[in-house]
């Protein structure tokens, strides 16, 4: 079964205000979004089955969305429908060079969903960035091991004390 995350959404609602609203975003922290849904997102989306959900991670599920299942089944729907959704998600390298934001990007090292490559492009490509690739976590690597050290990495970049590269010749 393959894990499911919701924070994607998130993500690219956050894309989408900085790059229509940019005075409202100081700072942000991308956590497992894409830029673009690669095929595999796309072939993962579509493979989301509300029936075949590991109890442990509707636990999870349930602990974050407070409105109960009917609001995880409609966050795997949207998420399911997502997958043939071909422009909320077409962010290219040009457009989000317009993002001034401080803008953290956070990707797991073995995430299925959303390829290592994607989070380098967005990098790259996001003048005042920064990139933490977090070894061996999977899409959304914020939780149980990682949780300790997502908080010290984010309270850093919050509060200035990472310095985005201005060199970013990464291949």
């Amino acid at each position: 079964m393959v894990p499911i995350e919701f924070l994607r959404t998130t993500g690219v609602t956050l894309l989408h205000m900085v790059t229509q609203q940019p005075e409202r975003i100081d700072s942000m922290v991308l956590i497992g979004a894409a830029s673009y849904e690669s095929a595999g997102g796309r072939e993962i989306a579509r493979s989301i089955d509300w029936n075949n959900i590991p109890e442990d991670q509707m636990r999870q599920f349930r602990e974050v969305h407070k409105h109960g299942d009917r609001q995880i089944i409609a966050l795997l729907e949207l998420s399911k429908t997502g997958a043939d959704d071909y422009e909320s998600t077409a962010f290219t390298p040009p457009y989000l060079s317009t993002i001034k934001t401080n803008t953290l990007i956070v990707l797991g090292e073995r995430d299925r969903r959303v390829p290592i490559s994607i989070a380098l492009e967005m990098y790259k490509a996001i003048p005042n960035s920064s990139l933490w690739i977090v070894p061996n976590g999977g899409h959304v690597p914020i939780r149980n091991f990682y949780e300790e050290n997502f908080i010290e990495v984010t309270e850093a970049f919050l509060l200035g004390q990472m310095t985005p590269r201005r060199d970013k010749n990464i291949d």
